[in-house]
């Protein structure tokens, strides 16, 4: 006993328990049935009560156990002590009562008769009737606290000196009774808890000794190869392995043990397993070594990674369809990581530059327009900054050298979790949309100056008109050898250089009216011939060459001879040193397989090549040449009209003019009208003949006082009667009012508050046969449809001669119907 331990004595009378051999023999007996006793504190404690108790003359015991909680004691076992204390529900805390004390102390209490009577702590013991006390606590070997084991009588007063220390005695063996219990309990809950986890994991664990057999399987195993319960433990564990790997797998471990060769240790080899039907599955294996009282053993953890590299061939499968579909439209696309390095180029990007598809940024950048890098780096670093789309117009150098219009778009690429991936981007070759739009954009700026043109044309042949008209009266009046006849000739000429200024616009606006005929281009060609020869000079050599049989076109002869003139003149300008000037004509047949010109319809059609050896013309030159006033020449030497008009007057004829020049080498133009094989050429003219005098009555309604006054003078002097009106609503006054015939009405086409055409329509009805003839500067779509007379319209435009108008006049009047 502990010297410290507060054991009172009751009596000194006699020995309850007898000699020291019969203590002996009883605290063997309890440590054997200790030893035999079932495997929990309860039980341990009925049977020491049972051996002890009768010697003892002890009829109540107590045992605690100690939770290592606030708490404190909990009742594992009780005998003799009243109803309603259940082991198990009954607590007890620390310092109360006896046995709260003892475990406090960590030091027996024993108490007899007088000290229960009279110790506070003994009041529940005192109820019981209890008249002789002994209580130890149970310690473990390291001092912890396990628990309080009592004994108590109610028919004997004391307890010995030697039954206290038997008591201590067998408390100790008690004490260590119940570590051990402990420990087993630990050992087993562990064993629990690790064959718990090893149970529920997915993945299959096996455990091997030196000569492959199999030691321990999970739950996991049997699920996995398809083995019942007793079917692994003692095989051989290469009957989970098909015959390839099953053979050499006793070599490999035979050889580890032998030498230590680590190949069969190791964490995620991949390798093909196989079930109890056969069937191969693949398995990723990690393999680690232990050792248990001197013996070496394997553990092997095996995944079944089907799945896994079902996914990996889906990924697989799936990125060759990104690959292919990003490989074929006809569009870059690429990808960019979230630190904005380049991680995917697909084969357009090849396609177009030239480049590899395994390039950086820097290579990109590179070859882009030396003029759009800065914006383009600027556009792109703000938008990787910001997380946000973008995109750009720029220029890419393709593989041929030159450089593509291209647009570019790109958007963020997201996580599933939001997080930013990079960009996803594509960029696409917009070169000929941007053809197109600069086309349109060209063609709206020609339509523009047309309008501005035809305004123009309108009013200043009216004034042309009157210029003209009376220098030619004048100049008629005065005899050649008055001196102011140098004069007036002088006005006429200026008037005419004039006309034909308007002219070239109205040809350049198509708002010339022409006068289709059938014709052989090699006749118009040789009648054009002797003029050019004159307006080029003498050091330029002019060839014709012209093939036979050309087929005829429909054409306006004097546009057609306008046309050559304007690109004579043009390759004159070329060739300031002199040099060859070559014209060519032959037959071409479109057919859609192959034809450079995608604006024309497939057919048979006509070209005029018109060739020079002159200074030729840059690209960005010839982009500009059919722009109206666009020139390369000196201040003074060019109105820019030329080529534009050649362009209005072939695309009016229903045809178009192809370039090809070449710096240093010269310039072809090939005019190309469509053929008009049905119908037989005309040839020109048979020259002026004498205009006869008229006696008719004529309508004149034209808004213009000089140009109405120069009209009705030169009818009046080739005999007509004229009734003049300022516009249409007098005109329609003045043939109501006039009771003899009318033979014809000539009015301007454009004029306020009624127009020609209205005026001839409601004349018309009013007097059935009246001959019409129009007159304009400005031709109006109801008159001249897009510029090509209609046959069964009269027609002559402004500015035109006196002689000009009496000849149309008496034409009209002459003709078989109107």
């Amino acid at each position: 006993m502990s010297s410290n331990a507060p054991i009172t004595h009751a009596s000194d009378s006699g020995d309850q328990l007898g000699p020291q051999a019969d203590r002996q023999s009883l605290l063997l007996s309890a440590t054997r049935a200790m030893v035999l006793a079932q495997q929990d504190e309860a039980s341990l404690a009925r049977v020491i009560f049972d051996i002890v108790a009768p010697p003892l003359n002890a009829d109540v015991c107590f045992n605690y156990r100690f939770t290592g909680t606030e708490s404190g004691l909990a009742l594992v076992a009780g005998f003799g002590i009243p109803d309603g204390h259940a082991p198990g529900a009954e607590r007890l805390g620390i310092g109360q009562a006896f046995c709260g004390t003892v475990a406090a102390l960590r030091a027996p209490i024993v108490a007899d008769e007088s000290r229960i009577q009279t110790d506070p702590r003994g009041a529940f013991v005192r109820g019981m009737g209890v008249r002789a006390y002994a209580c130890h606590p149970l310690l473990a070997r390291d001092g912890r606290l396990l628990g309080t084991f009592s004994l108590a009588s109610t028919s004997r007063d004391r307890f010995e000196p030697a039954d206290v220390e038997f008591l201590q005695t067998l408390c100790h063996y008690l004490s260590l009774a119940w570590e051990r219990i402990g420990a087993e309990k630990a050992i087993v809950a562990k064993e629990t808890f690790l064959n718990t986890i090893i149970n529920v994991v997915f993945d299959a664990i096996v455990t091997i000794d030196h000569r492959g057999t199999m030691t321990t399987v999970n739950d996991a195993t049997r699920r996995m190869f398809g083995y019942r319960e007793g079917e692994l433990i003692g095989r051989n564990v290469s009957m989970l392995m098909p015959p390839p790997y099953r053979d050499e797998h006793d070599g490999y471990l035979e050889r580890y043990l032998r030498t230590g060769e680590r190949r069969i240790i190791g964490i995620g080899r991949e390798m093909v397993g196989c079930r109890k039907d056969g069937t191969e599955f693949p398995i990723e294996l990690s393999v680690t070594e232990f050792s248990t009282d001197g013996q070496r053993f394997f553990a092997g953890v095996i995944r079944d990674i089907t799945e896994r590299k079902r996914v990996e061939r889906q990924l697989r499968e799936s990125e060759a369809q990104f690959r292919a579909m990003a490989n074929n439209v006809p569009v870059i696309i690429w990808l960019t990581n979230a630190d904005g390095r380049c991680a995917f180029l697909n084969d357009q990007w090849h396609a177009l530059t030239g480049q590899p598809t395994d390039v950086g940024l820097q290579a990109w950048g590179d070859c882009v327009h030396p003029d759009d890098r800065e914006q383009l780096a600027a556009a792109f670093t703000r938008a990787h900054q910001a997380q946000v789309a973008f995109h750009a117009e720029l220029r890419l150098r393709s593989a041929t050298g030159g450089y593509r219009h291209v647009l570019q778009y790109a958007r963020p690429r997201r996580a599933a979790d939001g997080g930013y991936l990079g960009f996803i981007g594509c960029t696409l070759d917009i070169t000929e949309q941007r053809s197109v739009e600069e086309q349109l954009r060209q063609s709206q700026k020609m339509e523009a100056f047309g309008q501005l043109a035809g305004g123009v044309a309108h009013d200043f042949n009216n004034l042309l008109t009157v210029i003209s008209g009376f220098s030619e009266l004048l100049q008629a009046s005065l005899p050649p050898d008055d001196p102011s006849h140098e004069l007036v000739t002088a006005i006429s000429e200026a008037g005419t250089r004039a006309a034909a200024l308007t002219r070239q616009l109205l040809a350049f606006s198509r708002q010339t009216v022409l006068a289709p005929e059938v014709l052989d281009v090699n006749v118009v060609v040789r009648e054009t011939e002797r003029m050019l020869r004159r307006l080029i000079g003498e050091d330029i050599l002019l060839t014709t060459v012209l093939a036979p049989g050309v087929w005829p076109v429909k054409a306006d002869r004097g546009h057609l001879g306008q046309v050559l003139m304007n690109l004579a003149v043009n390759a004159r300008d070329a060739m300031p040193q002199g040099g060859r000037l070559t014209i060519e004509t032959a037959n071409v047949t479109r057919t859609d397989e192959a034809w450079s010109h995608s604006d024309m319809a497939a057919g048979e059609y006509v070209v005029i090549a018109v060739t020079d050896t002159g200074s030729g013309m840059s690209p960005e030159v010839k982009a500009r040449i059919f722009e109206p006033f666009f020139t390369t020449k000196g201040p003074g030497r060019g109105t820019g009209l030329g080529l534009s008009v050649v362009h209005g007057i072939l695309k009016q004829s229903g045809g178009i003019v192809a370039v090809y020049s070449e710096l240093g080498v010269g310039t072809c133009f090939k005019l190309y009208f469509p053929a008009a094989r049905t119908a037989r050429a005309t040839r020109g003219g048979d020259g002026a003949a004498a205009v006869p005098r008229g006696h008719e009555t004529i309508l004149l309604a034209e808004d213009e006082e000089a140009v109405r006054g120069l009209a009705t003078l030169a009818l009046q002097r080739h005999g007509y009667t004229v009734l003049a009106a300022r516009g249409g609503s007098e005109a329609l006054q003045l043939a109501a009012d006039h009771g003899g015939s009318i033979a014809m009405l000539v009015t301007d086409v454009v004029m306020p508050e009624m127009d020609g055409r209205e005026l001839a329509a409601r004349l018309e009805s009013r007097r059935p046969g009246l001959k019409v003839l129009f007159l304009s500067g400005y031709t109006d779509d109801a008159i001249v449809r897009h510029g090509i007379l209609h046959q069964q319209v009269a027609y002559l435009q402004k500015p035109y001669s006196l002689l000009a108008l009496v000849r149309k006049v008496r034409e009209v009047l002459d003709a078989d119907g109107r």
